[in-house]
């Protein structure tokens, strides 16, 4: 942190939110001896006091001022730079760290606010330009979390405490913000209001990315403000800079008077809240600047419609498709991800390119086959080169996209030296961060016995079908050999009754038995 931070707050009975916010300021990322806390209590009657003063014994940085407004407290301050806090406010674990990052030569810094579970408040949208744009005193001021020159803000308090937020912001002249996190928190509504967006059409115009969204608004939504916001796996938020025009009804002419459907010939009951809006088209305009110093990180983010101030609630944008872009040299693609639309920022989980015209032409020349593909799906804003490879089966061939300005205005053009075996394999690309497998074009590259080289769309396989199960073979009966006619003894023997068994068995032990035995089966 280049500057001290004093953070102020003005406390009055505040109940079970003394917890959260002194959770919050001890949850900082930055050491507790880089800012100091200075707590002006208006009197409070429940004991804040006391616990206050328990707590300061702990936190050498904390400082408590009985009987004490706002005023009072900036006046203690010992900070360059004053961060006011409401007693309700919960500051993020790096909201002070964001908050100083962006000091340096503003008067004011102006970080976001979240509401329970819905969305932000506060002057966010346009960043610091609109903030300073702004004709009159901004209602939600309030609510944003403001980190003001000790002396400017000194100057707003001493016209009264009410409404000194919008006096700084009116004052300021220097005016930063935090682009992309939730420097506060508080506590609200659970449930936000109810938001609805069905699939999205996306284009590209320069680097404002396109939503011609159909929203169904909440029964309290008329006239809503929309915003888009980039939202990060990690939790890093970016409100893009949003402007919102409300389409036309796709009805040019409106229903005969009296036609049964017509909400316009329908009386809503008396003491009810009339018919629920329906469907409104929305065009929004989302600005992806990628330039120097204001592009978001690479990473994959989801794209969702937010409406602006308090608890206005957010959805996901619908979308299928990919429309890739490169936006000040950088590699961006908008695609719907299990219909759901994302945007990937330096194309770090996947290929610029997901699909490739057939219509290309290969040149032959000293260094070889160039091969030349027009890319007309491919939206730019001025001249780029994306390095990248063509995966040609089994070989990773150097490839370009070039952007280039053309007679029709700027345009891409995908460039690639071939090389390889006569056959015909399947050919995938890979452009941009990414390194996972490259992306199936839905192209063959097709060498002839001569080496010359076209391009075949893929050809669709046929189902492969089961192999057959080997059946047992069936084992031939063995053959029994022929058997030999019994002996006159062996037909005696048969012919002794079973109950004689007993005295037979030792009679024919008897040697005299035997030798008549031998001399009986020579014969």
């Amino acid at each position: 942190m280049p500057q001290r931070i004093t953070v102020v707050v003005s406390t009055r009975d505040p109940g079970s939110d003394l917890n959260s916010l002194v959770a919050g300021l001890d949850a900082q990322t930055v050491r507790a001896d880089s800012f100091e806390v200075v707590v002006a209590d208006g009197g409070s009657t429940d004991g804040t006091l006391a616990r206050l003063q328990r707590l300061s014994r702990f936190r050498p940085n904390l400082t408590v001022l009985p009987d004490a407004t706002l005023a009072d407290a900036v006046s203690a301050a010992a900070g360059d730079q004053v961060l006011v806090l409401d007693q309700g406010c919960r500051l993020m674990p790096e909201a002070l760290d964001r908050l100083a990052a962006q000091a340096d030569g503003a008067e004011v810094v102006v970080g976001r606010r979240r509401r329970g579970r819905g969305g932000y408040a506060g002057p966010l949208a346009g960043g610091a330009d609109e903030v300073a744009a702004a004709s009159s005193p901004l209602e939600e001021a309030g609510d944003a979390v403001l980190l003001v020159r000790q002396e400017l803000l000194a100057e707003a308090l001493a016209d009264g405490s009410d409404g000194w937020a919008a006096r700084v912001l009116a004052r300021a002249t220097a005016l930063a913000t935090v682009p992309d996190y939730a420097c506060g928190w508080t506590a609200g509504p659970d449930v936000p209001a109810p938001l609805t967006v069905a699939p999205a059409a996306v284009t590209w115009s320069g680097d404002v990315l396109g939503l011609k969204v159909p929203v169904t608004p909440g029964d309290d939504d008329a006239g809503a403000e929309y915003l888009v916001v980039l939202d990060r796996i990690d939790g890093v938020e970016i409100a893009l800079p949003t402007t919102a025009t409300a389409l036309p009804s796709l009805r040019s002419e409106p229903l005969p008077a009296g036609e049964p459907g017509d909400p316009e010939d329908t009386a809503a009951p008396e003491g009810s809240a009339g018919p629920r809006p329906g469907p409104v088209t929305v065009q929004l305009g989302a600005q992806l600047a990628c330039g120097p110093g204001t592009a978001p990180a690479d990473g994959v983010y989801r794209v969702r419609v937010q409406r602006r101030g308090g608890n206005g609630g957010a959805a996901d944008v619908p979308a299928e498709g990919a429309f890739p872009a490169v936006l000040a040299g950088r590699p961006v693609l908008a695609h719907g991800v299990a219909g759901q639309l994302r945007v990937d920022v330096g194309t770090t989980a996947t290929s610029l390119l997901s699909s490739l015209p057939a219509e290309g032409t290969v040149t032959e020349s000293a260094r070889g086959s160039l091969l030349r593909l027009p890319l007309p799906d491919l939206h730019v804003d001025g001249a780029a080169r994306i390095a990248g490879t063509l995966a040609v089966g089994g070989m990773a061939l150097p490839a370009e996209v070039l952007a280039e300005q053309t007679a029709h205005g700027w345009g891409g053009e995908l460039r690639c030296y071939l090389s390889g075996l006569e056959g015909r394999r399947p050919i995938g690309t890979r452009f941009g961060g990414g390194r996972g497998k490259p992306v199936p074009s839905g192209l063959d590259l097709v060498m002839s016995h001569l080496g010359s080289f076209t391009l075949e769309p893929t050809r669709a396989e046929p189902p492969a079908t089961p192999p057959a199960r080997p059946t047992a073979a069936k084992k031939k009966p063995k053959k029994k050999a022929p058997q030999r006619p019994p002996t006159r003894l062996q037909q005696l023997r048969r012919r002794v009754p079973p109950w004689l068994e007993p005295a037979v068995r030792p009679v024919a032990a008897l040697p005299p038995a035997r030798a008549l035995y031998r001399r009986l089966i020579r014969r």
